[in-house]
């Protein structure tokens, strides 16, 4: 079993004791001859007791496994990290209509879709081969809240887990296209779409042996140093942290801030609660840290788009498809702190419009017609809207600038001149 040690101030506080009961030494005070090499020898002895300790931990651990490594995680409070279901709880999954609204499928009532929905992945089903494609198993979700759809929207975001746990779970983005809602009056016509707009990657295996040996045999290291390489590392492990920022004493001394970015624009309350566990087994004792999504910036546009006589109606919807998925890919990849310049905004879309759209701007050549930014209201909890002056967003140093889809257009409103 392991050998607990006695510390430093304890071997002093009880040879001070014993030397004052049975010694006529009095001169005991701080400066003393007899405290300095009592409180010398003790310090000494304090370090043989922990490297004593720290040897008898590491050489047990060493050739420990199964639940024996159980065993010793409970008592360095450093539990074996368990299999988890992949899941996201933000903008990620939705249902949505390629055109018009939900209205248009269901008689213009909305209709819910309750949990227990299975959504998954469509088995490959193409002619080239691709090696391990065509053997990947389909990937089932379930939605785990209701999600309302009302008439006049086109898209509605929902919570999902996957039926099996560990890494088999996780998927790349655009892949859950499959659902078994049928509850709408068009369903036999297959109008409802699903998708998950970015990679779902938090299911996880349950650790193996030698990880959790490592980790425990490192515990008391990690901890005494707690050094910034430590905990951007046990953040950055945390399936799903993509980056990290960390920032010392923001929220008071004694505490450091943590801001996670993940692989969707706003990270989940299950990610944050992740990466805090991972963050607060390397932390010193005596530190605390604040784990954080970075305060969102959401950007919403209204584009006039000025098209070339020769584009076809098919040639239009997919080059406004085109300018909407290459913004998004864009605005996911502005790092928090950094700013959006519009005009880069405005010419990318113009690539990607091409080689039939002739400009973007009604009101002003090469602008906008409006630009909007919503940022949340600490006063009141809720979200202020306001209208964008001037060429360029620039956030603060824990503010992060992404696209709003929280609206009906999804980010942005193209207008057709």
């Amino acid at each position: 079993m392991p050998y607990f040690e006695r510390t430093e101030e304890e071997i002093v506080s009880s040879s001070l004791a014993r030397l004052s009961e049975h010694t006529n030494i009095t001169q005991l005070s701080p400066g003393a001859k007899a405290r300095f090499f009592i409180e010398t020898f003790s310090r000494e002895q304090g370090l043989q007791h922990d490297r004593i300790n720290t040897n008898l931990m590491q050489a047990f651990i060493a050739y420990a496994d199964t639940r024996f490594l159980d065993y010793f995680g409970d008592m360095l409070n450093l539990p074996r990290r368990e299999a988890t279901n992949a899941a996201t709880e933000d903008n990620n999954f939705m249902f949505y209509v390629e055109t018009g609204t939900f209205g248009d499928i269901n008689a213009n009532q909305e209709f819910i879709i309750y949990p227990g929905q299975v959504v998954s992945t469509v088995p490959y089903s193409g002619e080239i081969i691709t090696p391990g494609i065509e053997e990947q198993t389909v990937v089932e979700y379930r939605t785990i809240q209701q999600i309302v759809c009302p008439p006049d929207q086109s898209f509605a975001y929902g919570p999902i887990r996957s039926l099996v746990e560990g890494s088999a779970s996780n998927i790349p983005r655009g892949v859950l296209n499959r659902h078994t809602y049928q509850n709408y009056n068009l369903s036999d016509r297959n109008l409802l779409k699903c998708t998950n707009r970015y990679a779902i990657s938090t299911g996880d295996d349950r650790e193996s042996d030698d990880s959790y040996r490592f980790r425990l045999t490192n515990i008391f290291r990690a901890r005494q140093t707690a050094i910034l390489a430590a905990i951007r590392l046990a953040a950055l492990v945390v399936p799903g942290v993509s980056n990290v920022e960390t920032f010392s004493s923001e929220q008071g001394p004694g505490s450091f801030s943590v801001y996670v970015t993940g692989l969707t624009p706003t990270p989940g309350p299950r990610l944050l609660r992740f990466v805090s566990q991972s963050v607060g087994q390397v932390s010193a004792f005596g530190i605390r840290p604040f784990v954080l999504a970075p305060e969102p910036i959401g950007v919403e546009f209204v584009a006039a788009v000025s098209w070339s006589s020769r584009a076809t109606r098919e040639e239009k919807a997919l080059g406004y498809a085109s300018m909407r998925d290459s913004l998004e890919d864009y605005m996911n990849n502005i790092s928090q702190g950094d700013g959006l310049l519009l005009q880069d905004t405005i010419d990318l879309l113009l690539a990607a419009g091409q080689p039939y759209i002739n400009s973007i701007g009604y009101k002003v050549p090469n602008n906008f017609e409006e630009v909007y930014a919503y940022r949340r209201d600490p006063s009141t909890e809720g979200v202020t809207r306001s209208i964008v002056v001037g060429d360029a967003i620039s956030p603060l140093y824990n503010e992060r600038v992404i696209l709003e889809t929280s609206g009906k257009h999804r980010g942005i409103q193209f207008l057709t001149v």
